[in-house]
């Protein structure tokens, strides 16, 4: 009789080894300007500048594993609704900040509850359905000074 004892190693490695998967990783500027690229993002560390802007963008789901950013401008977006997506978005570290200009149907920053520290500035302006804050209650750095060696 043959032993599932090697298969059974195998499976548990693989399934407590998930957790663990190497973070992606992308490199350099980016800017997405339809929900379709949104939807298909999959980095969870940007290091450059991600601006997202385009008018059938309706909300960031695609970014939900998204931990860090250079640098983040959602700008111009007219349907975006939920910014919910960034849920685990803890920091933005780069010259440039982090910028939610020109959405006018975003009624909240729920989604932003984890974001700690912002390098640089932070601009939230020109959002008409907007009525308070409430997202922000973690952020403890906003850096002007600080960059990124």
């Amino acid at each position: 009789m043959r032993s599932l004892f090697p298969t059974a190693l195998l499976f548990a490695a693989v399934v407590l080894a998930a957790p663990f998967a190497q973070a992606q990783v992308c490199e350099g500027n980016v800017t997405l300007t339809t929900q379709a690229e949104v939807d298909a993002y999959n980095c969870s560390v940007v290091n450059g500048f991600l601006r997202i802007a385009g008018s059938d963008i309706t909300n960031l789901d695609g970014f939900s594993g998204l931990t860090l950013a250079g640098a983040l401008w959602v700008t111009y977006n007219d349907a975006l609704e939920s910014i919910a997506g960034l849920m685990n978005l803890t920091s933005v570290d780069d010259f440039g900040g982090l910028q939610i200009v020109g959405n006018p149907a975003l009624e909240s920053l729920a989604g932003l509850e984890n974001l700690t520290s912002v390098v640089h500035d932070i601009s939230i302006a020109d959002n008409d359905a907007l009525e308070s804050l409430t997202g922000l209650e973690n952020l403890t750095s906003v850096d002007e000074h600080h960059h990124r060696a």
